[in-house]
C-alpha cells in the first residue's frame, strides 16, 4: 500500500446556490465541494459598488447566512473566491 488514496465526488466543486428573500431579509448561501476552506465574498450592484464584503470559513460552514438589512430595492450580484477559482450568483431585493 502507497498511502495514498483518492477522494471522487459527484458534486462538482464549488457548487453553490443561494436561498433569498426578496424582501431583503437574511439569504443563505449553500457551497458543497469548496476548491479550498475560505472564501472571500462580495456583493455588488449594478454600478460596480461593493456594498458587503466578508471572508467565510466554507468548510465549517457549508451554509453561509449572510444578512445585509440595508440593501435598497434592485439586483445583486454575489461573487465568492474560492482558492484560484470564482462563483457567481444573482439575487434581487424587492420590498
Amino acid at each position: 500500500a502507497s498511502g495514498e488514496f483518492i477522494v471522487k465526488s459527484d458534486v462538482p466543486k464549488n457548487t453553490n446556490s443561494i436561498d433569498s428573500s426578496l424582501t431583503g431579509g437574511p439569504f443563505i448561501l449553500n457551497m458543497q465541494n469548496p476548491a479550498a476552506g475560505t472564501m472571500h465574498i462580495q456583493i455588488v450592484n449594478t454600478l460596480g459598488q461593493i456594498v458587503y464584503e466578508g471572508d467565510a470559513d466554507v468548510i465549517r460552514y457549508p451554509q453561509l447566512i449572510i444578512d445585509v438589512p440595508d440593501l435598497a430595492p434592485g439586483l445583486y450580484f454575489v461573487y465568492g473566491k474560492v482558492g484560484y477559482d470564482f462563483v457567481k450568483q444573482k439575487i434581487m431585493v424587492v420590498r
